[in-house]
């Protein structure tokens, strides 16, 4: 009779063990959902920061107020997410915005200078080679294609 209540016994602990565990998986799930789902809010804070202050100038600091988490933190959320550093993804968003008004500018009475400052670009030179860089032709040649219709197309 003992055997048989020990068994029980063993085998009402295994269960038990074996819920606890279950319970311990289940709430470390739980916590890595929350924290994906806090983390991506917490990304969406900084792009909806640097679509609303495209123009003006944008420091990690600025970024990682708006969104509430270290500047680390940020960094790490952003190079997960995109592969990139929160001010190289900064950068190539103020380009393709640039990209995108020149494409639809008029050549007659808008200015590679102009679109660029509107983009938050202070300095000419640099925006000229990282836009070339990434689109692979100038700005004044986006813009003057624009003119004709004629485009190529974006390299990323």
């Amino acid at each position: 009779m003992r055997n048989h209540d020990s068994a029980a016994v063993s085998h009402r602990n295994r269960i038990h063990s074996y819920a606890i565990w279950r319970l311990r998986v289940f709430s470390i799930i739980q916590t890595m959902q929350i924290k994906r789902s806090t983390h991506q809010s917490r990304l969406d804070e900084a792009l909806a920061y640097i679509a609303g202050h495209m123009k003006e100038r944008i420091q990690l600091g600025h970024l990682s107020e708006a969104s509430g988490v270290s500047k680390r933190t940020l960094g790490y959320l952003f190079l997960h997410t995109y592969g990139i550093t929160p001010m190289a993804f900064l950068k190539r968003e103020r380009l393709r915005k640039a990209r995108m008004l020149l494409q639809h500018a008029d050549p007659s009475t808008t200015t590679v200078t102009s679109i660029a400052r509107e983009c938050g670009f202070q300095h000419m030179g640099q925006f000229s080679l990282d836009y070339k860089r990434l689109f692979g032709e100038s700005p004044s040649a986006t813009l003057h294609q624009s003119r004709t219709g004629e485009g190529s197309p974006e390299r990323s």
